[in-house]
């Protein structure tokens, strides 16, 4: 965990664009690959992620106007807000940068796929059942398979990467050997009242921006 909090806390100094890209990069594949959200023991693998970063002053600052402002978060601390979770880079309102790591799909031991960052929220939060808080830890548990990590444009903030140049910045990381094996198709659990049981509705997830 050391050296990942240490790629963390300044992400952006003295790198440009292009070496930025390749740091996110570099920290995708570890967390991708040795890193999981535990909840009481139960662990969740990343399945995708987005990188948000904003720092005044910097090359980045008109692109990422859609992070998240938090103050006094350390390192992959987890920051719960509308639009999801993140895993935190060092942020400091003193020093005018902040952001993180937008999770938008996890996966659970059952390997089952849950995507949307609104749902990873609500999968995370509500596995805890109020004994603990959720934690960034090292996987512990043998996984099925090593992801394959590879990149694409973010969603959110697509528009403001293209008017300001940054259009070749892939900051979207995503396990593709998920895709592969067909498993990016959510799994929707919903208590049905008139059958008075529990059913499952396979979700749709467009992956047209994951074919390139």
């Amino acid at each position: 965990m050391a050296k990942l909090i240490e790629k963390m806390n300044n992400p952006f100094d003295g790198l440009t664009k292009d070496e930025f890209q390749n740091t996110c990069s570099d920290i995708a594949k570890d967390l991708f690959r040795y890193y999981c959200i535990n909840c009481n023991g139960r662990e969740y693998y990343f399945a995708e992620m987005e990188f948000y970063y904003w720092e005044k002053g910097k090359w980045n600052e008109k692109w990422n106007k859609v992070t998240y402002p938090r103050d006094g978060y350390e390192a992959c601390d987890l920051f719960f807000h509308l639009s999801g979770f993140d895993i935190c880079f060092k942020s400091s309102y003193e020093e005018a940068k902040f952001g993180g790591i937008l999770v938008r799909s996890i996966m659970n031991e059952e390997n089952e796929v849950f995507s949307g960052p609104l749902n990873c929220k609500d999968i995370i939060l509500n596995s805890c059942r109020q004994r603990e808080m959720p934690v960034l830890k090292t996987i512990e548990k043998k996984r099925e398979w090593i992801p394959d990590v590879k990149s694409t444009y973010r969603l959110l903030g697509k528009e403001d990467m293209n008017n300001n140049i940054d259009r070749n910045l892939n900051l979207c990381f995503y396990d593709s050997s998920i895709l592969s094996k067909g498993y990016w198709n959510p799994k929707k659990k919903r208590f049905d009242k008139d059958k008075g049981c529990v059913i499952e509705r396979k979700g749709t997830y467009n992956v047209e921006r994951f074919s390139k």
